[in-house]
């Protein structure tokens, strides 16, 4: 079996195990239930979703990473959602995926639907001969850095100072500053596939990253694995006790 393959073994049974479906958002009308849900986890009004309909259809069309999480215990209703698109690896060469926003309605905390979503991400990705994907993080959220780096296996590769600018205006980070971490999951690293195979894999120190003085990672009432990404699943998002998303 190889290990795209294995991935979406993965990521079947992590979804089963939460009882939601995890597909790809093809379909106008699917664009626009994300974009609602999206707005609702962000706290913005309909039509100033962090991930507009029109964008999320772009991007659907032309290759890119847009899935929905639906409730099997409720009628298949939407729950959660995330998108991602292509970036380059500079003189490197080749292309990962940036995910730029994820999240899941905090009712569905417990069931590990977060944890489903990102593994369907990871498959979708591998399945493309795409080897690593990338997103941010609030890094006073030590929620989300343990879902992060012990519940998926990716690791901090970089501290990025007022990344959305001064001000961000949504409900969930209203009042807050930017500053995030960059984290890189690379998908056939053995951390990650333990990780992906259900086991807790160590946290890295993130000391060095954060700096003398300039965060330190708080509590919070995020439920670990549940929590996604950044804050909120937004791209100017971060994950809070409201909601486990993250705008990457």
């Amino acid at each position: 079996m190889s290990t795209a393959q294995h991935a979406h073994t993965q990521a079947r049974a992590a979804a089963a195990a939460a009882g939601v479906t995890i597909r790809e958002l093809t379909e106008p009308k699917d664009h626009d239930a994300a974009a609602g849900l999206i707005a609702g986890l962000w706290s913005v009004e309909p039509g100033q979703s962090p991930m507009p309909s029109g964008l999320l259809r772009v991007m659907a069309y032309e290759g890119c990473y847009a899935a929905g999480v639906f409730d099997d215990e409720d009628g298949g209703r939407l729950i959660g959602a995330a998108a991602g698109f292509l970036a380059s690896d500079g003189d490197a060469g080749g292309n990962h995926l940036h995910s730029h926003i994820a999240g899941v309605l905090p009712e569905a905390n417990g069931r590990h639907a977060g944890f489903a979503l990102k593994l369907h991400q990871r498959a979708w990705a591998l399945s493309r001969g795409i080897g690593r994907i990338t997103w941010t993080f609030d890094p006073l959220m030590r929620g989300n850095a343990y879902f992060n780096m012990a519940k998926l296996g990716a690791q901090a590769s970089g501290y990025l100072v007022d990344f959305y600018g001064e001000k961000l205006h949504d409900g969930v980070n209203a009042g807050q500053g930017s500053d995030r971490l960059l984290m890189n999951w690379v998908l056939d690293a053995p951390r990650v596939v333990a990780a992906a195979g259900g086991q807790r894999v160590a946290e890295p120190e993130l000391e060095p990253l954060l700096g003398a003085g300039r965060a330190v990672l708080a509590e919070t009432d995020v439920a670990p694995d549940t929590a996604a990404e950044t804050t909120a699943i937004s791209t100017t998002a971060s994950t809070t006790s409201g909601a486990s998303a993250a705008p990457h």
